[in-house]
This record gives C-alpha cells, structure tokens and sequence, in this order.
C-alpha cells in the first residue's frame, strides 16, 4: 500500500513539471500543436493525470471508467481539430508516457504494479482515444460524402442545364488543343461544318479545309489574334459543305494558357447565321433597286425621318438648280435650297 501511495504522491507533486516538460516535447514533436494555444494543447491533460492518480490511489478496475471519460474527451477534442492526425493524437499519449516515468524515476524506481497501473491506463485511454478520434472522422467524412452526394446532383443538374441551353441555341462548342492540333466539339459543331454529328473530334486540317476559299485567310489571321492575347474574337466566316453549299457561321474564340502561363488550347463556339445574312443582302438589293429607280425618274425625291432628318435624296435632288445640303443636312423646319443666280 505504500508502494502505491507513494507514486500517487509523487505523480500529484510533479504535476506541473510533467505538464511543463510534456507540452514542450509535444510542441517540438508534432507541427499541428506549434499551431495551438497553450489552453487548447493542455486542456484534457491535467484531467488525465486525475484519473491516473485514482487509478494508482484504488485500483485499474474501478478507475476504467474516469479514463474512459477522458479518453473519449480527448480524442473529440483532437478529431475536431482540423490540423491534427490520429497519428499526432495517439503520439501525445507517447510523449505523456515518457514523460511520466522519466520525471518520477528520477526520485526513484517505479513499484511494477504501479507501473503495469499507469501502462495499463496510457494504453486504455491511447485506444479509447483513438476509436473516439476514429469514429468522429468517420463521421466528418459521411458528413462530407453527403455534400458532396448533394454538390453531385447539383452539377449534373447544372449539367442538364446547360446541354438543354446549348442545343435549345444550336450552338456550337469547340476545343482546339495546341499540343495536338486536334478539335474536339459536341455534335452541333461537327453538324455545322458538315461532319457527322458522332464525329467528336478531328485534325484542325480537316475542319479548315471546310472554310470557304476567300475566308481562309481572314480565319488564320483571326487565330493569330486569338493567340497573342486573352480577349475573346468574334468573327463571321463561310464554310462549305459536302453538298457545295456555303453556309455562314458566327464564331468566337478565346485563348486558354497552362499554369505556367503557356498557350494551351483555345476554346469557342459558332452558330449558323445564314438566314441572318441571306435577309441582309436582300435588304440591300432591296435598296440598291430603289436608289435605281429613285435616279431614273426626273422627278426630286427624298425622304426623311419623323424628326425630320433627311436621310435619302436622289441625284435629282442635288442636280436640282444647284441645291444642296446646308450643314451637311437637311431638316423639315431648316430646309435650304440655294439657287444660283440666272443670267438675263
């Protein structure tokens, strides 16, 4: 009994020096606790060496259930500390061990079953410890899974989204890798240049070779313009199809660097604008004949907006005695018609 009593005491009495030397190891050893305070580092401990003591004090038995207490404690508290491993959580119970014997020991031998008690509780509360610690990140981790479960759906959400959106635009999405001078692109984009749809990727060779004859060059000079900086390039371009129709299309293109800040790829889209273009060259043979017919007649014709801005006047008009555009306009209320002056 005295064996037993006098360990006890001598543990209670070298309480803060164990604490002492223990955070100063745990700090040297483990570069997770160079990141805690000295409160959040020691805050279980003092605990622990309670429990060890009534341990010592009474019997392994009967104190299973204080170290129970601290080693569930201990290890929510290191599990929930982002920095920490399992690892550095069992090692601060090996440092505590170390320390424990070599402090008392050097007032004397440890008694065996004083020694067998306090390995006995150590290793208790270092597997407690370590199934609590074990359990919490299990936890953490089916928490995470969870979100991750949820950001899943949201993407693919997202995803169906996007694909809707793009094929409701008919649009056209490319990748020309710089490495491979390969193009890979949805079905859209093969569709559009007269590919089959299935067709996911090409040579960049096989999609130029497409491009109407007079447009080449002004579709090479717009990839030298893509590749000398970071802007995105929009430009309208023929191609032509296997049937030997031209079709326009409207494409953008920007570059895309690798992290070390090298050109990589260059991505873009394109659409058909051929209906689009097809109304603008009839409105302007539509104006072409009208300005025809607007000269051929001898009558003076001009037209002007509901503001009274003169937008249009025939040959006519300026032909008419001399008249002219005052200002270089002419209004409904400021309309001026010089005449030059007739001989007699």
């Amino acid at each position: 009994m005295e064996e037993k009593s006098q360990t006890a005491k001598l543990l209670r009495s070298s309480k803060a020096e164990i604490m002492k030397v223990w955070e100063a190891r745990v700090r040297e050893a483990l570069p997770a606790a160079q990141h805690e305070s000295r409160a959040s580092l020691r805050d279980s401990i003092p605990d622990f060496l309670e429990d060890l003591l009534i341990a010592l004090e009474t019997n392994l038995s009967t104190a299973k259930p204080e170290i129970i207490r601290f080693a569930h404690k201990h290890g929510s508290e290191r599990a929930n500390t982002s920095s920490y491993s399992i690892e550095d959580a069992l090692t601060e119970y090996n440092i505590l061990r170390r320390v424990i014997f070599a402090i008392i020991e050097v007032q004397g031998p440890i008694p065996p079953r004083d020694r067998d008690i306090i390995l006995e509780a150590i290793n208790y509360g270092l597997a407690k410890a370590g199934a609590e610690y074990a359990k919490l990140q299990l936890s953490q981790l089916a928490e995470k899974n969870e979100k991750l479960s949820e950001l899943h759906a949201d993407l693919k959400k997202s995803e169906e989204t996007l694909k809707l959106a793009v094929t409701s635009s008919e649009l056209g999405i490319w990748n020309l890798d710089l490495s491979t001078n390969l193009v890979t692109w949805n079905g859209t984009a093969a569709e559009l240049f007269g590919f089959d749809p299935a067709t996911t990727s090409l040579p960049f060779e096989a999609v130029e070779s497409r491009i109407y004859p007079e447009d080449v060059e002004k579709n090479q000079n717009a990839f030298k313009h893509i590749l000398s900086g970071n802007d995105v390039h929009f430009q309208d371009f023929r191609i032509v199809h296997p049937s030997g129709r031209v079709r326009w299309l409207s494409g953008s293109g920007k570059l895309v660097r690798d992290d070390a800040g090298r050109p990589a790829r260059i991505i873009g889209t394109d659409r058909d604008i051929t209906e689009s273009k097809e109304v603008e060259a009839a409105l302007r043979e539509s104006e072409a004949n009208f300005k025809q017919m607007a000269n051929s007649v001898p009558q003076l014709v001009w037209a002007a907006t509901p503001a009274g801005q003169v937008d249009y006047y025939n040959d006519k008009m300026t032909e008419y005695e001399g008249a002219e555009i005052v200002d270089g306009e002419w209004r409904w209320t400021t309309l001026s018609i010089q005449r030059t002056k007739r001989g007699p």
